[in-house]
């Protein structure tokens, strides 16, 4: 590790030549080694193609022998080879491995190394010492008599003189290269030394003036080409990193200048930076939350765990994350933020920083409290004044049922014509207060929301008609048209299944609000039909009268419970500003609504839309509602 230093912090022109040398030297070394290991491979092909071959023929012809029992002469066949030097031993088995002829030489080193261990060596240990020895190359051939194996030729062969071939052959190679490679580092040094190293040593001069503070400073551009390239990428760097650096001074300017709370923190979640606001708002210092996590000095004993597992678990992930959080300052003051962080990586994918824009969110939170607890008020106060109008609806009923019941007994006890008129005005009275007790039930039914629809089959076509009928005698007396139609859809498909009460409140209020603010002209009712998928109807119910209308900026407000678009109508037409309201709700329950179209002067339309099955017709027993 030492000498490796010591390199690295050499001159370039050393290290470089050393790197040259040693780059040449076992380049070349490769390259003679893999031209001597071809060089040897090659030989040892031919070594082991002959050894082939001669086994081959030996094998071809001892086969003639064998069967002869003639290994006399086969003996003096096997003597003719061997007299290479190559070959070591050479044998002729039979089928089962039993030694049948060979020819030996006591004196062959290897033969001398297999029997050094005994005085008396069979011929079979000194094959089986061979075929072990990693300088014998060991080739079997079988002999072949009438078509079946009768025995096997072993050829025995040494590889050493090839090996000694192949070190001289690498003696020589590695001297030739040593006297060339001595002059190619002189010409390299010499070359290196003007070319590259004189123009580094200026450029490194200019940078350590750069890196000073000194941003005006330039490299000259007078070297060869890579090296001049080298320079003009430096003074471009050097020209980006000056317009940089006064970019980050504004940015740094600006970001000291917000009063969001900036945080960068390492991939770790370290505090590395912050700015200003963050030291105002939170009273530490850079200094001290440098190297902290901020939840080590920053949560307290009521800041969410969850929150903090979240945060914890996204850095963890290197992951983006968005959360509000209650935090404490160095006095222990709480407040609130909503923090957007986000991870920074480098080009090649490394998580380099997470940056956090923290908005303080007290003031906004603290009103969102408010703002919970005054609806949580209100929605107390709207239901017990639901549960009051409920109770005291409840209350009055009584009495009035008991009103209502000896008005009608006076009515049979013969009184004259004053006393009748003024037992009509009691009669008329408590039929108008027991219309306002039944819709202020309706109302309180409306508002807790337990409206629970009784579905059954009705027909909608006879309902609806039933209803304007109700309301004839009341339109008469103002000299008001009342009219009904139903479309030819509507009437193939009147029998549906829905709630019968819900909907007769909801087109009564309807038409009973259209007739009280129709001062004259009409109201007609229809009824529209149109197929949805599973034998499913939407139908269409509108109320349209050509009274007094309704101003556009008014619209809205008319659905709310005890109002009117003006209060002096409620004397005029002793309107109550309920009907609306319950006939929305009844429509919602129905999973339907009410729409409005309305404009002063010109008379409204409002109309009852809801979804129905069909139901089984019981005239005709089918489920056919299809118009030609």
């Amino acid at each position: 590790m030492r000498l490796l230093e010591k390199f690295n912090q050499q001159s370039i022109a050393l290290n470089f030549l050393l790197v040259v040398t040693i780059g040449l030297f076992f380049g070349q070394l490769v390259f003679g080694l893999i031209n001597i290991s071809r060089n040897y491979q090659r030989q040892q092909f031919g070594l082991h193609k002959k050894a082939s071959d001669q086994a081959y023929v030996l094998s071809t012809i001892s086969g003639e022998y064998i069967l002869t029992y003639n290994f006399l002469s086969l003996e003096t066949l096997i003597q003719s080879i061997t007299n290479d030097a190559e070959y070591v031993y050479i044998v002729i088995t039979s089928k089962d491995g039993t030694p049948l002829t060979s020819s030996i030489d006591l004196e062959n080193e290897f033969i001398k190394a297999a029997a050094s261990h005994s005085e008396k060596i069979s011929r079979v240990e000194i094959m089986q010492a061979l075929a072990t020895n990693p300088d014998i190359l060991e080739i079997i051939k079988p002999v072949m008599a009438n078509g079946s194996e009768i025995g096997y030729v072993h050829l025995y062969l040494t590889t050493k003189p090839l090996v000694a071939r192949l070190q001289g052959s690498i003696l020589e190679t590695f001297v030739s290269f040593l006297a060339l490679l001595l002059a190619l580092i002189f010409l390299i040094k010499r070359q290196f030394t003007r070319r590259v190293q004189a123009p580094l040593i200026g450029l490194g001069t200019v940078a350590s003036q750069f890196a000073s503070g000194n941003f005006e400073v330039r490299a000259e551009t007078n070297a060869g080409k890579e090296i001049r390239e080298i320079q003009l990428t430096f003074n471009r760097m050097a020209e980006q990193i000056q317009v940089n650096v006064q970019e980050l001074e504004k940015l740094s300017y600006v970001v000291n200048q917000t009063d969001n709370l900036v945080v960068i923190c390492n991939p770790q979640g370290q505090i590395e930076w912050v700015n200003e606001a963050f030291v105002t708002k939170t009273g530490f210092s850079l200094y001290e939350s440098i190297g902290h996590k901020p939840g080590s000095f920053l949560q307290g004993p009521e800041t969410d765990l969850k929150t903090v597992a979240y945060i914890r678990g996204q850095i963890a992930e290197q992951k983006p994350f968005n959360c509000t959080i209650l935090n404490y300052s160095k006095s222990g003051e709480r407040y609130w933020l909503a923090i957007e962080a986000q991870p920074v990586f480098n080009v090649d994918g490394d998580l380099i920083n997470f940056v956090a824009i923290e908005t303080d969110i007290t003031k906004k939170r603290e009103a969102d409290i408010a703002l919970i607890k005054a609806k949580n008020t209100a929605e107390a106060v709207a239901q017990a004044k639901s549960d009051f109008l409920t109770n005291l609806s409840h209350e009055i009923r009584t009495p009035m049922n008991g009103i209502m019941g000896v008005t009608e007994l006076l009515n049979d006890t013969g009184l004259d014509e004053e006393q009748a008129s003024y037992i009509e005005i009691i009669e008329e009275s408590s039929d108008r207060l027991m219309n306002i007790i039944e819709k202020i039930l309706d109302l309180s039914d409306v508002e807790k929301g337990t409206i629970q629809p009784d579905i059954l089959a009705l027909d909608l076509v006879e309902l609806i008609d039933g209803v304007v009928n109700s309301f004839e005698e009341e339109a008469a007396e103002k000299q008001i048209a009342m009219s009904f139609l139903p479309s030819d859809m509507a009437l193939a498909a009147k029998h549906i299944q829905s709630d019968a009460t819900l909907i007769e409140k909801a087109i009564s209020n309807l038409i009973d609000n259209a007739i009280r603010f129709t001062p004259k002209g009409a109201v007609a009712v229809t009824l529209s039909a149109e197929k949805r998928p599973h034998e499913h109807y939407e139908f269409r119910v509108d109320v349209i009268d050509t009274g007094i209308g309704i101003h556009t900026d008014q619209l809205k407000a008319i659905f709310k419970s005890f109002t009117q678009v003006d209060s002096s109508l409620t004397r005029a037409h002793q309107g109550n500003g309920l009907g609306l309201s319950i006939s929305q709700g009844m429509a919602e329950a129905l999973g339907g609504q009410i729409k409005v179209q309305s404009q002063e002067g010109e008379g409204s339309t409002f109309s009852l839309i809801f979804n129905a099955p069909l139901a089984e017709n019981p005239a005709t027993k089918k489920s056919d509602p299809e118009v030609a």
